[in-house]
């Protein structure tokens, strides 16, 4: 037993002295990364004003709801919504749904969209301040509130009406 005890301690010895003798390099490199600006729109319910009662004289209501989420510090963002049928003939702040072509007023329904609130009008392609949207990198939950006025409900033809509304997130440059 000490035979082996003391040919293991000679073992360890020589183990250690030869690694003292090894030289040693050392060398550093770098680690980066990059987080780019810019916002994520995730749609969580479509608008959807189902079917719709011409005879009656109430606005027709529905709204959608998103998360935006934007990269930390880029400040006050803003989001712009765009109609694919545009807004003519109607103001800025009306946007259209079109059946078929579109081409006639009856095969038109228009609509407007608000913030929350129900109050603040959005109008087409116009940047419009959200405060809610605090730009810290976590998502914020939004709501769009769409009204069909009853008089817009009165002239449309039997059908189903579509719009796609494109929301773009604008924010500072960095």
């Amino acid at each position: 037993m000490k035979t082996i005890f003391g040919k293991l301690a000679l073992s360890l010895g020589a183990l250690m002295m030869t690694g003292a003798a090894m030289a040693a390099e050392s060398q550093t490199f770098s680690v980066t990364a990059s987080v780019a600006p810019g916002c994520l729109i995730a749609v969580k319910t479509h608008m959807a004003f189902g079917m719709l009662n011409v005879a009656s004289d109430t606005a027709a209501e529905s709204q959608a709801t998103f998360d935006v989420t934007c990269t930390n510090g880029l400040g006050a963002v803003a989001l712009a919504f765009a109609s694919a049928n545009g807004n003519s003939p109607a103001p800025a702040s009306t946007f259209k749904m079109i059946k078929g072509a579109g081409t006639t007023a009856a095969e038109r329904l228009t609509y407007e969209l608000y913030k929350a609130d129900k109050v603040t009008m959005i109008a087409i392609d116009t940047a419009t301040p959200f405060t809610e949207l605090v730009a810290d990198g976590t998502a914020k939950s939004l709501t769009i509130n769409g009204r069909i006025a009853a008089a817009a409900k009165k002239g449309a033809m039997a059908g189903t009406y579509t719009d796609t509304v494109t929301m773009t997130a604008t924010y500072p440059a960095i």
